[in-house]
């Protein structure tokens, strides 16, 4: 049993040296419980998410100030209605499911009168199963992602742009 400390001592001070110019994070298992540990590994390495909401008469600073945001803080903007329109557009197999299995909802008067350059309306994230909708950001996000620890998600919660109360309450 002290030969196998030793030996692991040993095996751990060779790799802190061969790392030395990489960060090396310590946590102490045998102290903590699983859920403990994988919590300090979140903690560590995933990203948090910031839900960006935005009404259609501020967009262009709203868009212009997040894009500022994540450049300056080594973040990552992502549009939830953008990506989408992408799949659909290009036929992906997301593209396909998500054309096939949208249920359209009506969406409010000021809304509709109002000009939708970007076809926001047509390709929210509302428009569609939520539970799917996230898949597809996470997916997105881990091929996006490089060393971010910041995501500006903008588009998802979007719902209170829709016409029935019922609909507006589903993300909630």
């Amino acid at each position: 049993m002290l030969e196998d400390s030793k030996a692991s001592k040993k095996i751990r001070t060779d790799l802190t040296a061969h790392f030395k110019d990489v960060g090396v994070i310590e946590i102490d298992s045998g102290k903590l419980s699983m859920e403990a540990v994988a919590k300090s590994l979140a903690d560590r390495f995933a990203a948090k998410i910031i839900l960006v909401k935005h009404e259609s008469s501020l967009r262009s600073s709203v868009d212009t100030s997040c894009a500022n945001l994540a450049i300056r803080h080594n973040c990552l903007y992502l549009s939830a209605y953008q990506i989408i329109k992408k799949h659909i557009e290009e036929g992906t197999e997301w593209g396909q499911w998500l054309s096939a299995n949208k249920c359209e909802r009506a969406v409010a008067e000021s809304v509709a009168s109002g000009k939708d350059t970007f076809q926001e309306a047509v390709y929210s994230a509302a428009h569609f199963p939520l539970d799917k909708v996230l898949l597809l950001l996470k997916e997105t996000i881990a091929k996006e992602r490089t060393n971010q620890k910041l995501i500006l998600l903008e588009g998802f919660g979007n719902s209170s742009k829709l016409a029935e109360q019922d609909d507006q309450l589903a993300l909630r």
